[in-house]
């Protein structure tokens, strides 16, 4: 919390701890102090065997991002080891690295269901026209909880296709991404989106319906209301 730079030097020395929890508070408190010399010994961190740990070094390069090297970040995305693959992923979109939406496009076909939800998260923050895109054709992933992550970004980022992206979801096979596309399509606030959800009302599934009388009535309307009636 002092962040004072007389700390430096025993919060290096705590980064290769026994303890996941102290590695991870001294990776915090270094980018605090914010000196760009931490990034050597903070980035060791981000395959470390502990995800908590891996995350504090994401967070910590983050914040330290005006020395990073997005060149650098972004080779690592073809890294042997998926989880420097996903980190690096995660550390582009904290950063707001635009330019690297395509080598991030590009890693949305990765293998590792990790690495490609790190891709999602990096693709809602970057919020680009092309981000919109990849996110539109992550909505099609093997992996029902990517595609939950997928709809949900789209829902809070909007652009041209999202609203027609969304709607062939809606009989998705997986009860959790239907009540996903339910929550975006309210968090869009489409009134085309109406009539859709009014025909999840009926959907086999409790959760998908309750998602969606809440999210109607954020849409709002007489329809909605008739609906809900």
């Amino acid at each position: 919390r002092i962040a004072s730079p007389v700390y430096y030097a025993p919060f290096e020395h705590l980064l290769n701890h026994a303890d996941g929890h102290i590695r991870s508070i001294a990776a915090i408190a270094l980018s605090k102090i914010g000196d760009p010399k931490a990034i050597g010994p903070v980035k060791r961190l981000l395959d470390d065997p502990y995800i908590d740990v891996q995350e504090a070094a994401v967070e910590s390069l983050s914040h330290l991002s005006q020395w990073l090297s997005v060149e650098e970040l972004t080779e690592m995305l073809k890294n042997e080891n998926h989880v420097l693959r996903k980190n690096a992923a995660l550390i582009l979109g904290k950063i707001g690295a635009k330019e690297t939406v395509p080598a991030l496009g590009f890693a949305l076909k990765d293998g590792n269901v990790e690495v490609r939800m790190a891709c999602v998260e990096a693709f809602s923050l970057l919020k680009t026209e092309d981000s919109v895109k990849f996110l539109i054709h992550a909505l099609t992933d093997e992996a029902p909880y990517i595609r939950v992550a997928s709809a949900a970004s789209l829902g809070r980022i909007g652009g041209e296709g999202v609203f027609d992206a969304l709607s062939l979801l809606l009989s998705d096979a997986d009860d959790s991404v239907r009540a996903a596309v339910s929550k975006s399509f309210g968090m869009l606030k489409d009134k085309r989106a109406v009539r859709l959800l009014i025909g999840l009302l009926s959907d086999k599934n409790g959760f998908v319906v309750t998602t969606t009388i809440e999210f109607l009535s954020v849409i709002g309307g007489d329809e909605a209301r008739s609906s809900l009636l």
